[in-house]
């Protein structure tokens, strides 16, 4: 049997060994260089910033367009591409779905080059959607579902879109509610003239029935015993303080009143442990460790906050993976470190909260800067 060749002593000479960095060159020659698996080369590139094509390093056996890509994945015919809950999507139902929903789309006016707005939560109907439009040669343009009416309109107005696809449950959340009425024409003026779809994803191609992503909108009313997520922040000169609170609208239930004290008391543990020369997982230990003590150790977060400085809107974390209080994160706190930090428990089988503050690493400890309230309020 051939034993495999260490790359140090197969490239070395009468002086020695081969240096690392001479290793890394030549094996990134080999792969990218002329006739390598991932050879790159100068080419032409439209859309870049201007009218004119801009020279940029691309793979030279790259795919030309995403109709290519969804080709390629069509190909893949009976093999799970989504897992959704209890939904599997085998590539060739997707492939068939986003081709009838693209038609369907078509029908409703949509043409190549015309702008089609998306306001759904996560889920496979956004993915088919985004391929539907795709495969007309439509643009996508998607929305934030946790933006307010004054925010989509305004993403509407900008973008100018010749329709609007939103599910119920994304639409609520950004301040709208979907409604197969015409009320909404008393509603918001900007959206009188976007065509309806009322069964857009009313099958898929196993003939299920599944929730329809329609494309009428209504304001939406905040009703007793409505919980209000609310997460804003200051900014100066691109300097961002965010900070979070939980409202609930006339009354609140128990389960957050036994709840909260162990949210308020785990972020106190947070800027309590929160000082110069920490690691930011024994912050996020912290945070655990009050948790679990209330007897939810089954109940974990990716983080318990971030970094927040010079960012540019509407992301105040600079966009991008955020750099988080993280379990097993190495990261050493430093003085003048700025942070947002979050004591969240939602969907804990015990009730909801969640607060959060702008916060800055000091010379010995941690100051927080918001000063709104962050016990239970009812509104």
């Amino acid at each position: 049997m051939t034993q495999p060749t260490n790359p140090f002593t197969a490239r070395s000479d009468a002086a020695g060994p081969a240096s690392p960095a001479t290793v890394i060159a030549d094996v990134r020659e080999e792969l990218t260089g002329p006739g390598g698996t991932f050879e790159v080369i100068i080419d032409d590139v439209a859309g870049i910033g201007g009218p004119e094509p801009l020279p940029m390093k691309v793979y030279a056996s790259r795919m030309a367009n995403l109709r290519e890509v969804f080709a390629f994945a069509a190909a893949h015919g009976d093999a799970t591409f989504i897992v959704y809950g209890d939904r599997r999507i085998t590539f060739a139902e997707f492939a068939a779905d986003a081709n009838r929903i693209a038609a369907n789309l078509a029908a409703a006016g949509v043409q190549h080059g015309d702008r089609v707005a998306v306001l759904s939560q996560n889920n496979p109907e956004w993915c088919l959607t985004f391929w539907a439009t795709v495969n007309l040669g439509a643009i996508l343009v998607g929305l934030n579902g946790w933006w307010n009416t004054d925010e989509i309109r305004l993403g509407l107005e900008h973008s100018g879109p010749k329709v609007l696809v939103a599910d119920g449950e994304a639409a609520v959340i950004g301040g709208l509610t979907v409604t197969e009425t015409t009320r909404f024409r008393s509603g918001i003026p900007v959206l009188m003239n976007l065509p309806f779809i009322g069964r857009l994803f009313s099958q898929n191609s196993k003939n299920e029935t599944k929730r329809d992503l329609l494309i009428l909108v209504t304001p939406h009313i905040l009703e007793d015993g409505a919980v209000l997520f609310v997460e804003l922040s200051g900014c100066v000169a691109r300097y961002h303080a965010p900070m979070g609170r939980l409202l609930f609208v006339g009354h609140a239930p128990d389960s957050p009143r036994w709840i909260e004290p162990v949210c308020l008391e785990a972020m106190d543990a947070v800027v309590r442990t929160a000082q110069p020369g920490v690691t930011a997982d024994t912050v996020y230990q912290a945070w655990q460790d009050r948790v679990d003590a209330a007897g939810l150790s089954h109940y974990r977060r990716h983080h318990c906050g971030y970094m927040v400085g010079i960012a540019f809107p509407p992301a105040w974390s600079g966009g991008g993976v955020p750099v988080g209080l993280r379990h097993n994160s190495p990261m050493i706190l430093r003085a003048g470190m700025v942070f947002h930090l979050m004591s969240w428990l939602m969907h804990s089988g015990h009730g909801d909260y969640f607060v959060s503050h702008a916060a800055i690493v000091t010379d010995d400890g941690c100051e927080v800067l918001t000063t709104i309230p962050q016990h239970l309020q009812v509104v």
